[in-house]
């Protein structure tokens, strides 16, 4: 625990080996010792930031948004936006990269956007808004944002039809 004073100044760090702060060579920020839980700012940001191995928020490097441990399940922002995308295998939802829609995890039952609108579609496999080739379920178009009903039912096999009436 013994603290070594920065060249050129009176500011004094910890030792190498302990958990106490130290602050960046450059700036006014502290930075945590190496191993340890220690929250510290980003080096060019006022923002705190976690241990490289801990499980606590750090802020994304070119913004102000916080991003979570690679090894957790916590929902991190994405890259170049303030939309957050969920963890890798995770089973929340996260908007699409390119617009405010959300999109579920895959190989999840939650509905999600279209693409390129504001149309939700269902995921693959599931049983939430599907449009089933074969029943009068609606579901919406893909391109916009009117409902699409699905196709017609067959006619009932006892129908008979003739050209004026029909016979049941």
């Amino acid at each position: 625990n013994v603290s070594v004073p920065r060249p050129y100044s009176n500011i004094s760090i910890p030792h190498l080996y302990s958990n106490d702060l130290a602050p960046h060579p450059y700036s006014n920020v502290s930075v945590p010792r190496p191993y340890s839980n220690i929250s510290v700012p980003h080096l060019y940001s006022n923002d705190l930031a976690p241990h490289l191995y801990s499980n606590v928020l750090a802020p994304h490097p070119y913004s102000n948004v916080s991003v979570p441990h690679p090894y957790s399940n916590v929902s991190v922002p994405h890259p170049y936006s303030n939309v957050s995308v969920p963890r890798p295998y995770s089973n929340a939802s996260a908007p699409h990269f390119y617009s405010n829609a959300s999109v579920p995890r895959p190989y999840s039952n939650a509905s999600a956007p279209h693409l390129y609108s504001n149309v939700s579609v269902p995921r693959p496999y599931s049983n939430v808004s599907v449009p089933r080739p074969y029943n009068n379920v609606s579901a919406p178009h893909p391109y916009s944002n009117v409902l699409a009903p699905s196709p017609r039912p067959p006619p009932s096999p006892h129908t008979v039809t003739s050209r004026h009436h029909t016979f049941q």
